[in-house]
């Protein structure tokens, strides 16, 4: 396929890589908000966006009223996360559960007085979005399950 053609556009139409991930996008977040399925898998090359996806799907979950937890591997991965939904939101709260470790988050954190970090979920369960790794999700016992979750890189 070249890039003025495309599978469903006829001959001569150009294919706007842009407004196709943006249609991609609001099929998933459809399928997320108003779908019947328990879950939605995006399968994306690196740097197609799927972190973007991620924060604006964790976005419009909270303006839905939903609360979620957010899943990544490593915790580099979470700062990042937890640094793009407060770039995008100032104003939304978010939880940073971390280990009991000294530099268990990157210390950037503490600059933003909206994220809320604990080694305790319970301390962050009212929050809207909780993000930590999914070896610290292994271990969350005792807490009221969260009704969504974005698990990002699950590959790995």
């Amino acid at each position: 396929m070249t890039d003025t053609e495309t599978s469903g556009a006829g001959a001569g139409e150009v294919f706007d890589p842009g407004a196709e991930a943006a249609r991609a996008t609001d099929a998933i977040l459809a399928d997320t908000l108003h779908g019947t399925h328990r879950g939605v898998v995006v399968d994306s090359p690196p740097g197609a966006g799927k972190s973007t996806l991620v924060v604006r799907a964790a976005r419009e979950l909270v303006a839905a009223g939903r609360r979620l937890m957010i899943v990544a591997q490593t915790n580099a991965q979470v700062d990042d996360l937890v640094l793009r939904l407060v770039a995008k939101d100032p104003e939304l709260p978010v939880g940073r559960l971390h280990s009991s470790d000294q530099d268990a988050y990157d210390p950037a954190l503490d600059a933003f007085p909206q994220v809320v970090k604990s080694s305790r979920a319970g301390d962050l369960a009212e929050l809207p979005v909780v993000v930590s790794t999914a070896a610290k999700w292994a271990h969350v016992r005792d807490v009221e399950p969260w009704p969504h979750a974005i698990v990002d890189e699950a590959y790995q």
